[in-house]
């Protein structure tokens, strides 16, 4: 049977129909709750934002280059691409900010993102016009939080789009590093190293040709 192609104009009249709740053909099944919490897999404790998997949900830019298996969240599409790699782009194309951590000043040093969980993939990170990924896994190839988390002494906050340094850019006198103390409780923050990975390495296109477009087989 053909493909057949839905634009995303009419995505909204299928999207009830197609959602379902178990895994993509690929047997990964990302995603949260119904509070939108999850495995942590955007790195900032989101767990894909109580996004719904859509069985067999391909997606293609403009040009019919194939992206990945995708599924929804609030705030575009995350995507799992035939490199096995995670990463989240909205409508328009453009990849998805994150807070990025550094243990230098003004963004020097390594680089950390923060999670509530342990992801179980290979998150893409975009970050100052490049990608990124995690840097150290354990036996299984997992990924690892850095125990203790390093004392960060700059960071890039994505809501303001702004360096600073380790306060808070809201003002006060609170201290980014307390959110990964163990002082914090429940609401400590894993952090967890990231190096920079190249767009083929990835299984990420050189360019994303709008619009987007899925194809249900």
């Amino acid at each position: 049977m053909a493909n057949k192609k839905i634009w995303l104009g009419t995505l909204a009249a299928v999207f009830m129909f197609c959602l379902v709740i178990s895994g993509c053909d690929n047997g990964l099944s990302p995603g949260g709750d119904e509070n939108g919490n999850g495995n942590g897999n955007n790195g900032n404790g989101n767990g894909g934002n109580g996004g719904v998997i859509m069985r067999g949900a391909k997606l293609y830019d403009a040009d019919d280059t194939f992206l990945g298996y995708s599924f929804l969240d609030q705030h575009g599409v995350t995507v799992i691409s035939e490199m096995n790699h995670m990463y989240n782009i909205g409508w328009d194309g453009t990849f998805m900010t994150f807070n990025v951590y550094f243990t230098g000043e003004d963004g020097e040093g390594d680089k950390y993102v923060s999670s509530w969980h342990l992801p179980y993939g290979q998150y893409v990170y975009s970050y100052d016009n490049a990608l990124y990924t995690y840097a150290d896994f354990d036996a299984n190839n997992l990924p690892m939080k850095a125990d203790p988390p390093p004392n960060f002494k700059s960071h890039y906050n994505h809501e303001v789009n702004e360096m600073h340094d380790h306060t808070w850019p809201w003002g006060g006198s609170g201290n980014i590093n307390d959110q990964f103390s163990p002082d914090a409780g429940a609401d400590r923050m894993m952090a967890l190293r990231i190096e920079q990975i190249s767009r083929a390495d990835a299984g990420i296109p050189e360019t994303i040709a709008l619009p987007l477009h899925f194809s249900f087989e």
